[in-house]
């Protein structure tokens, strides 16, 4: 720890008011800066002895006192190799000091014991060094992170400029996103355009560029509703990576579709209604602290309607019917206007022969409808009952570990514990495997398709709470909805 003599000859017989300052502060404070004030004498040390050596080369070379003194001076105004390294090395003490008094007011206000888990928490925006991008997620209690090693305390590459946080509150996202201005920061890489840069022009429809996030269903052309729903795709939490940096893959056939949206055979009325789910989509993953979306692979060999996985969401173009009415679908498979009337009438006296008689439709577009023409309802409730997978297999996962595999991770088992409850409650849902019969005492199965298995059940349940029918649904389900913070 410095003396304050030591300080004083440092900064000037003036210092000493502000040691006086200082001693009024509590302890820990005073210790934090005292710290730092101590690293900061070292560094003078460190450049005083970068100081003599210059001069002593050069002089040593030959070269004049009034020339080594005007390089010194270029290198003072130019933050060279000698007075950079100052500048740097201060710039660090007094980031880290910040840092570090910032991390003791939270522990002080948080009073933690001595067995609370802290979760590590990596901050994106920036680069983060290898040292601390594989602990983002892991748990440990202080005592063991101090051991190996707190956020900014030096141990690691980025040293006092590490933005990483330790968090006992279990609220935080392990993956928080940080605004990044043109500042750039030692353990940063923050890459600002330089006037020799030349910008890419982006193509503008109307008074806004065509990525603007509130062009959102407003395009004119499908490529550029597809560009629109890539670049706003990459905004928001990060996904869990691996060790090498590559995307964590947890279902197969998925990594060749990360971040590609294929639009492709898509009318531009179809692209825009798909682009509006998708603004909303990301504003509710960013407000759930889970990834956005960042992927949609479409195609016409799909055995099933919709499906999700790793952020990418799979449909079959032929089934999915974003927009237009199911007369429009009807009249482009060559249907007489007469034959369409008559399977509309077909469609409707079934479905409201089945409500009546107490039969539950095969999935909750069946629930949701409200003519016979409505095909609208069929898109958008497809569309949020694949984004409720998308929740349950990214909220809370917080390491590679954690985002589960084969097997459900550790939210899918929080879900398959309700689900057991409800059953308890209302009675096991399956005398016969997606039967039709509606019974008052298993509510908490609105669909036949809701009795496939966990994961099916919460998207059901999720598409009829985002279509505004939580009468359909259980008090205890939508409170637990509440209490997750999906609304």
């Amino acid at each position: 720890m410095a003396t304050t003599q030591e300080l004083i000859a440092l900064f000037g017989d003036d210092f000493n008011d502000v040691l006086k300052g200082l001693s009024a502060l509590p302890p820990e404070a005073r210790e934090i800066l005292d710290q730092a004030m101590g690293k900061m004498l070292f560094d003078a040390d460190v450049f005083s002895s970068r100081v003599r050596k210059a001069v002593q080369t050069q002089t040593a070379a030959g070269i004049s006192m009034e020339a080594i003194k005007a390089g010194l001076l270029t290198d003072m105004n130019t933050g060279g190799a000698v007075f950079g390294e100052i500048r740097n090395a201060i710039k660090g003490s007094l980031v880290e000091g910040i840092n570090q008094s910032g991390r003791a007011g939270q522990f002080q206000a948080l009073d933690p014991d001595e067995n609370t888990l802290f979760t590590w928490v990596t901050v994106a925006g920036h680069k983060i060094c290898q040292d601390c991008a594989p602990r983002g997620g892991f748990r440990k209690t202080l005592k063991e992170w101090e051991s190996e090693g707190l956020p900014g305390t030096g141990w690691s590459v980025c040293k006092g400029h590490c933005y990483c946080i330790l968090d006992a509150s279990g609220k935080i996202s392990p993956r928080v996103e940080r605004e990044t201005g043109l500042l750039s920061e030692k353990g940063a890489t923050i890459r600002s355009k330089t006037p020799t840069q030349k910008t890419k022009s982006v193509p503008k429809e109307g008074k806004l560029n065509i990525l603007d996030p509130k062009m959102a269903g407003k395009h004119t052309t499908v490529a550029s509703a597809q560009k629109w729903a890539l670049e706003n795709s990459k905004k928001g939490i990060n996904y869990i990576l691996k060790a090498d940096g590559t995307p964590k893959i947890r279902f197969k056939g998925r990594s060749n579709a990360v971040n590609k949206f294929n639009y492709r055979g898509m009318s531009i009325e179809n692209a825009n209604r798909l682009n509006e789910l998708l603004a909303e989509s990301f504003k509710r993953s960013d407000d759930l602290g889970i990834p956005r979306l960042r992927g949609i692979k479409a195609g016409t060999g799909r055995n099933a309607v919709a499906d999700m996985g790793d952020g990418v969401m799979g449909f079959n173009k032929n089934s999915m019917r974003w927009a237009g009415s199911t007369i429009k679908r009807y009249k482009k498979w060559g249907y007489s206007d007469d034959k369409i009337n008559e399977l509309l009438d077909i469609r409707w006296k079934n479905h409201i022969k089945d409500m009546k008689d107490g039969k539950r439709p095969y999935t909750s577009d069946g629930l949701l409808m409200k003519n016979r023409n409505d095909s609208m309802t069929y898109g958008d409730s497809t569309f949020w009952h694949e984004y409720g997978h998308h929740i349950h297999q990214q909220k809370n996962v917080i390491s590679e570990e954690t985002y589960g595999g084969r097997f459900f991770n550790p939210y899918e088992n929080k879900i398959a514990k309700l689900r057991v409850e409800l059953d308890n409650i209302y009675g096991s849902a399956r005398p016969k495997r997606m039967t039709r019969d509606y019974r008052p005492d298993r509510r908490h199965y609105p669909t036949r398709y809701s009795e496939q298995d966990t994961y099916e059940w919460f998207a059901e349940n999720y598409s009829l709470h985002m279509a505004g029918r939580d009468d359909l649904l259980t008090p205890e389900f939508v409170q637990f909805l509440k209490d997750e913070g999906i609304f």
